[in-house]
């Protein structure tokens, strides 16, 4: 059984020691100000829905979000990169590398799976971002929370 606290975590990680991400300069949570180094991503939890599985046992399907901005002076290259740059579909291709390499998330969960991807979340030339949503089933304790 896992906690919302655990499964953050291990996002966190799972992101961080990807060699497939060895580019990304930061992930963050839920830190939205002084991020300068691009690209980085930010794990933000967004929805809980628990579900009686058994006695004292419940699902939880939590959403998460990841936010990725990349900074890219090419115009025509934001979505598909250019040179050493990549791109948002690059860097998309990269997350769900490093999230399909362990979906139970070291245990801890039952499944993670990309469930949504918009990848007009923020376009400020030569910023633009996407958003990713994740949802997490988990099992936890009803009574302990753990």
């Amino acid at each position: 059984m896992s906690t919302p606290t655990q499964i953050i975590n291990q996002i966190i990680s799972q992101l961080e020691d990807s060699s497939d991400l060895s580019y990304i300069k930061q992930v963050s949570e839920m830190k939205r100000a002084n991020l300068a180094e691009f690209p980085y991503i930010i794990v933000a939890p967004l929805t809980d829905q628990e579900e009686e599985y058994i006695h004292n046992v419940q699902d939880v399907f939590m959403q998460v979000g990841l936010l990725v901005y990349i900074k890219n002076y090419d115009v025509d290259k934001h979505l598909t990169g250019s040179g050493s740059i990549k791109g948002l579909a690059d860097v998309r291709n990269d997350i769900a590398k490093a999230i399909y390499a362990d979906k139970q998330l070291n245990d801890l969960a039952i499944k993670a799976d990309i469930t949504e991807v918009n990848y007009d979340e923020f376009n400020d030339f030569p910023i633009s971002g996407m958003a990713i949503s994740l949802t997490v089933h988990f099992r936890q304790n009803s009574v302990t929370r753990t």
